[in-house]
Order: structure tokens, then C-alpha cells, then sequence
């Protein structure tokens, strides 16, 4: 069977692949257990966490459809042509996440009733959370 790619193109392949997972090899060398490599031992920075996010959202689908939306060619059944519009898409996400980890109180409101249960709960899984009781003081 005739392969379709080119030795630079199987080479490519085999240096991703030999990279990834030599930083896979090199990040997990200082995981002790699960709550390491799950949270990071509660000790990430918040542009990390960033990353995290938006690499999370943006899935291997928008890696193979992006590039032909971008670059589409006017046809007679879709007579617009490609564009970048959906860089706002992924700035956005970037963007919106800075701007709520740069306020000072946040963007998480929860009502939690009458549960004190759950609010020893909270505040014992986020110390240096301000948990604010009075659902007034929120707005």
C-alpha cells in the first residue's frame, strides 16, 4: 500500500508525537499522587489556569475546520469568502477570562439557602475565598 505522505510529512508526525510526550515525561516528574496531578497541588497561577481553559475549549474539530472556514474560496452557492472573524470567538475567551480574574470580587454568586453544611464545606475547600452571606451585598 502506497503511502499518500511525504518522508517530511511522516517526520512531522513522528517529531509531535516524540515531543509531546517527552513535556508529558518532563511535567510529571514531580507528581506524588492524584490531588498533584488533578489541581496541581492547589499551587497553579491563575494564566495557567487560563491556558487550561481555553486549550480545553478548543477542541481538535476547531483545529481541522477553522483553517478551511478561513480560507474558503466565493463559490456560486456561497459567494462569501473566508475571513478571521472567528479570532473574536478565541480572544474573547482569553480576553473575558483576564478580565474576571483581575476583579476584586469575582464572578461566582451562589445561592445556597439556608445549607450550613455546604457553606463549612466551601469555606473549608477555599480558605482565601470571601464568602459573603447577605444576598443584598452582592449587587
Amino acid at each position: 500500500m502506497k503511502s499518500d505522505l511525504a518522508t517530511l510529512d511522516l517526520l512531522i508526525v513522528v517529531l509531535y508525537v516524540l515531543g509531546t510526550t517527552l513535556i508529558g515525561a518532563w511535567f510529571t516528574r514531580r507528581q506524588r499522587d492524584l490531588r498533584v496531578y488533578f489541581v496541581g497541588d492547589r499551587n497553579v497561577s491563575w494564566w495557567l489556569v487560563l491556558i487550561s481553559i481555553v486549550a480545553t475549549e478548543t477542541s481538535t474539530v476547531t483545529f481541522l475546520s477553522v483553517p478551511g472556514l478561513a480560507f474558503r474560496r466565493p463559490t456560486a452557492l456561497n459567494p462569501e469568502p473566508g475571513n478571521l472573524t472567528f479570532l473574536q470567538l478565541s480572544f474573547g475567551y482569553i480576553l473575558g477570562r483576564m478580565l474576571i480574574a483581575a476583579t476584586d470580587k469575582g464572578a461566582c454568586t451562589l445561592k445556597l439557602g439556608e445549607d450550613t453544611a455546604l457553606l463549612h464545606e466551601l469555606e473549608t475547600e477555599f480558605p482565601r475565598a470571601t464568602l459573603i452571606h447577605d444576598a443584598e451585598a452582592v449587587e
